[in-house]
């Protein structure tokens, strides 16, 4: 106790997370709303307040604790949509849908970041759902028999094509998915409605200005109103810096307009609502955008979107000084948003940094979370439950062997990561342990398992990895 109360003292540089209103009763709780007070829920200390010294490169150490699945029931996948949701009982699951997957032998025969090429033919997308307290993933096959749903005034829709570079967004039991493409059916321009209690796909009749066919936009929401930025329309060959409103409630359609600052046409980005506004970060765009000519832009600026004056600003967020990327993945967190991951072609690189922006302050922290985390990815699932933001597939580079040649490709991912934003009292003494290089043999051997893993992580921190193929 006195080595964990030494570890949870006050420090004068504090980072301040502001959560909407969430049950304390249990750290997995889900807020079922955007909306509400400004409490602060303490996540290492009692302060109500994340305390830790912040060195004169802007990274905070520990605080977090990953937590890794290898066994989930995940299914290897990339491009990827997912979603946190609750059911009437409060418990809190996550769907995740589409994608695509190319073993590492399929990887040798095509270049390393082609998504599609001769294995991604048309067929129903999957869904897969995760049951958060239990850890498990299980596939949520279609009934086959209507009779015993009520689908009130929707009909049944066939069950759409499978893609990947599409959204999602979850609003009164119904995930409401957008664009995305397949290498047959190209990319796609309706609006699909997944109804999560009875496992079908329902039309929706949408009214309105809505965005053209589009995959690698960002999207985002708040309450009933869901929002798409950017994209790539392959059938135009450009890049869209357009914003997009759907109200899930009325399924109307709109174009918000587009005035302030100048932000580049782009795709694979990331667009967060938060503090009443739209943050965008990432993506690759070009040096003649909205044309496509391969030449690409990787911006390292945030872009914030003012839903009340309607006009965008660009922000250079003091702090960790960051590489621009895209295929990352984002998470608002009260007033701050969490990032991981991505890639930089240019670079030829793969992240696996995280790293925090405080929207109030304009400020950039990278953080170093105790535990076993993800190797420098891209192309991730990702969604905050609670104060657990959890990371599933995604694709990172790999060494193989074919026909006595070594080749590095792409690997696609079917484990899942788990970022506890509020760290358990055990997991907080394995810190201190850790720490304080306490001897461990009277622990039970699980324990002692746990912490010989997390001390191997706690080395230096590797935060990208080059990839020597095109991509």
């Amino acid at each position: 106790n006195r080595h964990v109360n030494k570890e949870m003292a006050g420090r004068r540089n504090v980072v301040r997370f502001k959560l909407p209103e969430v049950k304390r009763r249990r750290a997995r709780e889900y807020s079922s709303s955007s909306s509400g007070s400004d409490d602060d829920l303490p996540l290492s200390s009692t302060s109500g307040e994340l305390e830790d010294e912040e060195s004169p490169n802007h990274v905070y150490e520990r605080k977090f604790f990953w937590s890794h699945y290898t066994d989930s029931g995940f299914p290897h996948r990339v491009n990827h949509a997912v979603c946190s949701c609750q059911d009437s009982r409060g418990d809190s699951y996550l769907h995740s849908l589409g994608g695509y997957h190319a073993d590492d032998d399929e990887r040798t025969v095509i270049q390393a970041d082609t998504i599609g090429g001769p294995f991604f033919k048309r067929s129903p997308i999957d869904v897969h759902c995760l049951d958060v307290d239990h850890r498990t993933w299980t596939r949520c096959d279609p009934p086959e028999e209507m009779k015993f749903f009520n689908t009130g005034p929707y009909s049944r829709a066939k069950i759409p094509g499978c893609r990947y570079g599409h959204t999602v967004c979850q609003y009164r039991g119904k995930i409401y998915m957008y664009g995305g493409r397949n290498d047959e059916d190209g990319s796609f321009s309706k609006t699909e409605c997944y109804d999560i209690a009875s496992g079908i796909w329902l039309n929706v009749p949408c009214v309105g200005e809505r965005p053209g066919s589009r995959d690698g936009h960002a999207c985002t929401s708040i309450g009933a109103e869901m929002f798409i930025h950017g994209g790539f329309a392959a059938s135009e060959i450009l890049f869209s810096g357009d914003l997009f409103s759907f109200n899930m409630s009325t399924h109307t359609w709109r174009k918000l307009p587009k005035s302030g600052d100048w932000v580049p046409e782009r795709d694979f980005h990331t667009a967060t609502a938060v503090n009443n506004m739209i943050v965008a970060f990432g993506g690759r765009s070009d040096v003649l955008a909205p044309s496509f000519t391969a030449n690409d832009v990787y911006d390292n600026a945030f872009y914030s979107y003012n839903l009340s004056s309607l006009r965008w600003t660009k922000r250079k967020p003091t702090g960790y000084q960051l590489k621009g990327r895209r295929s990352h993945c984002a998470a608002a967190f009260g007033h701050s948003i969490i990032y991981f991951g991505g890639y930089n072609a240019l670079l030829r690189q793969h992240f696996g940094d995280v790293f925090i922006l405080d929207t109030d302050s304009w400020h950039l922290s990278e953080i170093r979370p105790f535990g076993n985390g993800p190797e420098p990815r891209r192309r991730v699932g990702a969604a905050l439950v609670g104060t657990e933001l959890i990371i599933c597939g995604g694709t990172s580079p790999t060494e193989i062997t074919r026909d006595d040649r070594k080749r590095e490709v792409l690997h696609d991912h079917n484990d899942m990561y788990i970022l506890h934003l509020l760290p358990t009292l055990e997991q907080l003494c394995m810190m201190v342990v850790i720490k304080e290089n306490m001897d461990t043999c009277s622990l039970p051997t699980f324990l002692q398992n746990q912490i010989d893993v997390i001390r191997k992580s706690c080395q230096p921190t590797v935060t990208g990895i080059a990839l020597y193929e095109s991509g």
